[in-house]
């Protein structure tokens, strides 16, 4: 997975560069959710959010929803932004299912993975060679 810092993540945003799929990894997670709020703004920047924000928790919602509006063409907006939480509590039969759609990924939607697990390595290698990391961490 490369992995970004913040600063390094906003550089690429800032040059219009949005990656298709994000892992943000780490305890902290009132830095993830200050991570998540900066980023969006800047993904979103202008577009509506009621038809381009979507947030799913592992605990309530399936990976298939969260795919499936990950698949989902923006409206009225450059890009959507779909946040997952709760990566660590994936099933691996999931997991694959997380890994084709990095591997063939919408090029309008930024999904978030968020997990609060501190070592990325847990991950699949193949799922960390698609997403761009960003470790939670002071």
């Amino acid at each position: 997975m490369p992995a970004l810092s913040m600063t390094q993540a906003m550089r690429r945003l800032e040059a219009h560069q949005v990656d298709p799929v994000y892992i943000l990894f780490g305890e902290q997670t009132y830095l993830q959710q200050e991570y998540l709020t900066t980023l969006t703004d800047r993904i979103l920047e202008g577009a509506a959010r009621d038809f381009n924000y979507d947030v799913l928790y592992a605990d309530n919602d399936d990976l298939a929803e969260t795919l499936s509006l990950a698949r989902t063409l923006p409206m009225m907006a450059p890009h959507r932004v779909v946040v997952f939480h709760g990566l660590q509590q994936l099933r691996k039969a999931d997991l694959q299912h997380l890994i084709d759609y990095a591997t063939h990924p919408s090029e309008t939607t930024a999904l978030f993975c968020c997990s609060t697990d501190s070592d990325a390595n847990k991950l699949p290698q193949a799922l960390r060679q698609k997403a761009m990391g960003i470790a939670c961490k002071r």
